[in-house]
């Protein structure tokens, strides 16, 4: 029995963020920046991040035979997650992502190598025993993923960007989803609609709640029954924005598990958290503790009253 706060199944990437670009190079041009950070990225980034929060966490992703895999396993397990779910393939390795932040954006470009094991595909129906679950929506829908949200875990899926172009609905798993967590452009171009609040509304007919990401603007969420809620996000000098979106659902994650938080409060939390974790001096390759956050100057005694100051003040 996998016995943990969240259990978290998705595609985890070793990542290399270029920090301080002044712009981003056009073509045959040369720029410089301030440093290169290498971290793990992907469902990796929400695993650190709720384990930064105090959580206990698993972590189920495919791992290769590469330096990459076995680094990963040991740096997470140093943070106190549990790599015990992810499957080993040999001959296949961990998919590289090198992202360029600038001018609050980022561009990224990824290595991948096809052909990694099925995410969770040899996770026993049954054997997931947390109250919050966090899956990459690209994933089919499996047996033990039914089981956990029946026996009442809540599910919380992100996609990301669609290289393809299509955009299809069918393609997400939704079916298994209690929150779906969407940057603006995603929203939009998956409910055909350039308004992020109407698009918002329109992707409640296939998940209970929508939670759409606005970059410096904040966060908005819907749900089926009619509610909206819009939180603005704490203005901030980021190191790097890279990882704010992982972040998010991290902190909706923990949102969850904390009673008596209405949406407003917990799109709130998330937005502080994040705060705190893009203004970090390397960002979201080193996530801040809930102690840190806790005692941030201006945005901690607000932490600590939607958390509780059990919590914040770092007992478990």
């Amino acid at each position: 029995m996998i016995d943990v706060d969240v259990f978290v199944a998705g595609v985890a990437f070793r990542d290399l963020i270029v920090t301080g670009l002044p712009h981003w190079p056009g073509p045959g041009e040369e720029v410089h920046a301030h440093d290169l950070l290498e971290t793990w990225g992907g469902i990796a980034n929400q695993a650190r991040a709720l384990a930064s929060y105090g959580l206990s966490v698993a972590l189920c992703t495919p791992l290769g035979d590469d330096p990459a895999s076995e680094r990963i396993v040991l740096e997470l397990s140093r943070l106190g997650i549990d790599c015990g779910p992810s499957q080993r393939q040999p001959g296949w390795r961990l998919p590289t992502t090198i992202a360029f932040p600038a001018d609050g954006e980022r561009a990224m470009v990824t290595v991948e190598r096809p052909g990694g094991p099925i995410v969770g595909s040899h996770v026993a129906p049954g054997s997931v025993a947390a109250p919050a679950v966090v899956v990459d929506l690209a994933l089919p829908s499996q047996p033990w993923l039914t089981r956990a949200r029946a026996a009442g875990a809540t599910v919380l899926g992100s996609l990301g960007f669609d290289a393809s172009g299509r955009w299809d609905l069918a393609s997400v798993a939704t079916e298994a989803v209690d929150v779906w967590v969407l940057n603006e452009l995603e929203a939009t171009s998956y409910a055909r609609t350039p308004d992020p609040t109407a698009a918002a509304r329109r992707l409640t007919r296939h998940v209970p709640t929508v939670v759409v990401t606005l970059g410096a603007a904040g966060l908005l969420a819907a749900t089926a029954e009619g509610e909206l809620a819009r939180v603005a996000a704490p203005r901030v000098a980021a190191t790097s924005t890279v990882g704010a979106g992982d972040t998010v659902v991290a902190a909706l994650a923990f949102g969850h598990l904390l009673p008596g938080l209405g949406l407003p409060e917990r799109l709130e939390l998330a937005a502080l958290l994040v705060a705190g974790a893009l203004e970090a001096p390397k960002g979201t390759a080193s996530y801040p503790t809930l102690v840190q956050l806790a005692n941030h100057p201006a945005r901690g005694q607000r932490i600590r009253d939607l958390v509780g100051r059990h919590r914040a003040d770092g007992e478990s």
